[in-house]
């Protein structure tokens, strides 16, 4: 009964770190985009409202057409990220490749 309670808890506590543990499949990358219509401004609000924190974090709100916004994308949303810029056609690129590079 000790080894089955052990086991169990061990199992439990495995799953939870592996749930906390963001996907490290690559790395984090800074995207500059510029919405070029209001269609384009108000897709980015929406998203911006939308995104969670540990997904996209934007480095400040999107508001004003023709003005860059700069998005840091997790490892994990990077294809849905760059999915969405290129549905909506905005003309946008890659910043910063690797962030933590850069940091460190």
């Amino acid at each position: 009964m000790l080894i089955w309670i052990a086991c169990t808890y061990m199992s439990l506590a495995v799953a939870l770190t592996d749930d906390a543990r963001p996907d490290e499949d690559g790395p984090f990358k800074v995207y500059r985009v510029i919405p070029t219509s209001a269609t384009q401004l108000k897709a980015m609000i929406t998203l911006y409202e939308t995104a969670k924190g540990d997904e996209a974090d934007f480095w400040h709100a999107p508001s004003v057409v023709n003005s860059t916004i700069d998005v840091m994308v997790s490892p994990s949303f990077t294809n849905k990220f760059t999915s969405f810029l290129k549905s909506h056609d905005f003309p946008f690129h890659v910043a910063i490749e690797d962030l933590k590079k850069n940091v460190l």
